[in-house]
């Protein structure tokens, strides 16, 4: 018997009760059939009270229990479906709810658990990475990239007044360039990996810059790789001056290599032994 019939017999037996009352009073009808009506009235009526109170209300507060399970982020309690009336079709939406927010949650939980490992991994790289959102502000920089723009930070500030690297974040992407408005324009427009080479007094670095999409292919934000090209590239000049002026004959020039790193160092080096070897080898003939 579903809810509405049942508190359908529960008014039929309060009516029943109140029309027996009447007929008490304006009929000679035996007191003993009249009472019996009372009785069965009664016993109607209370047993839909029963029913309500020990069936509804107990299903109703299990249904309670489930929702302050949902806000605890408990989603595997089984929620038990014993019959197909108003309340049954309530706990069954429940359950389909259940369902919905339990493979939401799971996948939420998996892309958290992505994002962790991405960002652990940009952590621990080598490499000067930016990250903005939609709108260009600075939302991620790894520990690299902070490390060298608080280096540069002096040589920074001459072209952009406003930088500082203790302020990173939410600072906008675009205001790391010569002229800001049309490097705005250039990250609005950009729909591919952008090279280019930005110099910052002393200081020179190779940019690239890349869209980040959505699968839908929505502009999600901006992906920034700075690399310090400073030092790599006034050792390319010194070699470049000593290589040439060895080739005269002058084996006097030296290499400062302070800085170096990488395969330019080890090509510095090299570099410097074969001329001392070689202004050796002259200076003994």
């Amino acid at each position: 018997m579903s809810l509405l019939q049942r508190m359908a017999l529960a008014v039929a037996g309060v009516g029943a009760i109140g029309a027996t009352a009447v007929l008490l009073a304006t009929s000679t009808l035996a007191p003993w059939l009249a009472w019996a009506f009372v009785a069965a009235a009664t016993a109607a009526a209370g047993y839909c009270a029963w029913w309500l109170w020990k069936d509804v209300v107990g299903r109703l507060d299990a249904a309670v229990a489930h929702l302050r399970d949902f806000a605890c982020g408990d989603y595997v309690r089984d929620i038990d479906i014993d019959r197909d009336d108003e309340v049954g079709r309530v706990l069954l939406g429940l359950k389909s709810m259940q369902i919905r927010l339990g493979f939401e949650i799971e996948d939420r939980r998996r892309e958290a658990e992505q994002m962790a490992r991405v960002r652990s991994a940009l952590d621990a790289a080598s490499t000067s990475v930016l990250v903005a959102d939609d709108h260009h502000a600075i939302i991620y920089a790894n520990p690299a990239a902070r490390t060298m723009l608080a280096a540069a930070e002096p040589e920074l500030r001459k072209v952009a007044p406003g930088f500082r690297a203790a302020a990173l974040d939410g600072s906008a992407l675009h205001a790391l360039d010569h002229a800001p408005d049309a490097q705005h324009a250039r990250l609005e427009a950009l729909d591919s990996p952008l090279h280019y080479r930005g110099e910052f007094g002393a200081r020179i670095f190779d940019v690239t810059v890349t869209p980040v999409r959505g699968e839908g292919g929505e502009r999600l934000g901006t992906v920034a790789e700075w690399r310090d090209r400073s030092a790599e590239l006034a050792l390319e000049a010194q070699l470049e001056r000593v290589v040439t002026a060895a080739a005269e004959g002058d084996f006097s020039h030296r290499l400062d290599l302070d800085g170096a790193t990488g395969f330019v160092h080890a090509v510095g080096t090299g570099l410097e032994r074969l001329i001392q070897a070689t202004e050796h080898s002259l200076g003994e003939t």
